[in-house]
């Protein structure tokens, strides 16, 4: 697994990535990462070297992060009367008056925290109202998300990398199984902190072989973007070498980083080449935006952008030609949130050998992270292994006795050992902490089950 050489930079990337997915509502993963960074220690090696390094100096951070916050900062500066339609429609967002959040936001054009936080409110809102209609239809199938046609539409301009991970959303619910994993892999790419978008990808593994083929196009990601000169030698050099790499850094960031690896997917082919159709017809946002950042000793000349749409399209068919060997891929190391979607991904496919195996490496890194120790108890319940399972739990429950999640797995451990004195205890914690989170329902269901009230257990369970 990869780690930034300095201990101190890999924590400040985590903080920058939590606010930065806090401010865009993105809750779930800023909690993923906050569980990240409050259970990382140092290294001892890393600790000597620290001891040696200024206060004062600079951490240079991960381009991806960096490319980000220099934009938040510029919107701020520049446009302060949008800001503070941005930090009305957060408040709204945050105390879930999304309509209130969507309507504050809609002219909010400048900002592009302010306009995905418009759409991830309106995406929220057709969620609300989809539930509603599917608790009140008998046809519950027929229900759908009624924002998300005009959604798709927007987000096709994927104008940065939050627009691209609510795009593959929004095609996950449309069921464009194979676009939107595509489009998760660029968003997770080029955002690897945003937990969601790795999420939202493993649950459109629906097979094995889904992981495997993945798995073999982020290594090839990180192969070429390592040893850019594979492409450089392919390339006539019809410019300098350094801005022939930026651009191929550009390309393989964010476009068909998969072509060229040798795997067993079932993909259908029109349906691919429909795809680069559609892709050749959009703005390639993303390498504009890089491209343009590294190209401004040409004093904006009109041909540029003509010029780099001809070098990406000899940079793709170079990529798409490059075929890795086996021991190549194998020799990649892969980056912690990359670990941590392969280790969530096989517990899925009841591989827990080797999650477990990955698990292990990381809480080297990240000890007692709750997030890594309760994949690790899950792993270990789904093995059958209850005893190792339970003491887990009850060591996260030691450490936060209000924690809820993954307690209904506790509970079927409980109810599986016939702990009956420990069940009760659990429900009755949980009913006092939240009574109607799903959790809570299933532990109770557990419970009134093993006392065989099994009419009051059933109503839990539903």
């Amino acid at each position: 697994i990869y780690y930034p050489d300095n201990d101190d930079i890999l924590l400040e990337e985590l903080r920058i990535a939590n606010e930065q997915l806090s401010d865009r509502g993105l809750n779930y993963s800023s909690k993923y990462i906050s569980s990240l960074l409050c259970s990382f220690i140092k290294s001892d090696e890393d600790e000597d070297k620290n001891e040696e390094i200024d206060d004062d100096k600079v951490i240079k951070i991960d381009e991806r992060l960096e490319r980000i916050r220099e934009e938040d900062k510029l919107n701020t500066k520049s446009k302060k009367r949008d800001n503070d339609f941005y930090l009305l429609g957060r408040s709204y967002f945050r105390l879930k008056e999304y309509h209130s959040c969507a309507q504050t936001l809609k002219n909010c054009k400048s900002s592009r925290k302010g306009m995905f936080l418009a759409r991830y409110s309106r995406y929220l809102i057709g969620e609300k109202r989809r539930e509603e209609e599917m608790f009140e239809s008998q046809n519950q199938c027929l229900v759908i998300n009624k924002e998300l046609a005009d959604l798709s539409n927007e987000l096709r301009r994927k104008e940065d990398v939050f627009s691209v991970y609510l795009y593959g959303i929004v095609l996950k619910e449309q069921d464009l199984i194979e676009e939107a994993r595509n489009v998760l892999l660029k968003s997770c790419l080029s955002y690897p902190w945003n937990w969601s978008a790795w999420s939202g990808l493993s649950s459109l593994c629906h097979e094995p072989h889904h992981l495997s083929s993945l798995m073999l196009k982020i290594r090839k990601y990180h192969y070429l973007k390592n040893n850019p000169e594979i492409i450089i030698k392919e390339r006539e050099k019809e410019k300098s070498e350094t801005e022939i790499d930026k651009i191929i850094f550009s390309y393989i960031f964010y476009e068909d980083i998969g072509e060229g690896v040798e795997i067993d997917d079932e993909e259908n082919n029109d349906e691919e080449e429909e795809e680069e159709e559609e892709e050749e017809e959009e703005d390639d946002i993303f390498l504009n935006c890089v491209s343009s950042s590294s190209s401004s000793s040409s004093n904006n000349n009109n041909n540029d952008s003509n010029n780099n749409d001809e070098e990406r399209k000899k940079i793709k068919k170079i990529i798409q030609n490059i075929s890795l060997t086996s021991d190549e891929l194998s020799s990649v190391k892969i980056e912690y949130m990359e670990a941590l979607f392969q280790a969530y991904t096989l517990s899925e496919f009841n591989k827990y050998d080797e999650a477990l195996q990955l698990v292990s490496l990381m809480l080297e890194r990240f000890p007692d992270c709750h997030i890594l120790v309760s994949l690790q108890a899950k792993c270990f319940y789904n093995a059958k292994e209850y005893d190792r399972a339970e003491e887990l739990y009850e060591k996260l429950i030691s450490e936060n006795p209000f924690r809820l999640e993954d307690m209904d797995i506790y509970s079927n451990i409980l109810f599986t050992k016939d702990e009956k004195t420990e069940l009760s205890f659990l429900a009755h914690k949980a009913s006092m902490i939240d009574k109607y989170r799903p959790e809570t329902c299933c532990i109770i269901g557990n419970y009134y089950s093993k006392k065989d009230q099994h009419e009051k257990a059933i109503q839990y369970f539903q």
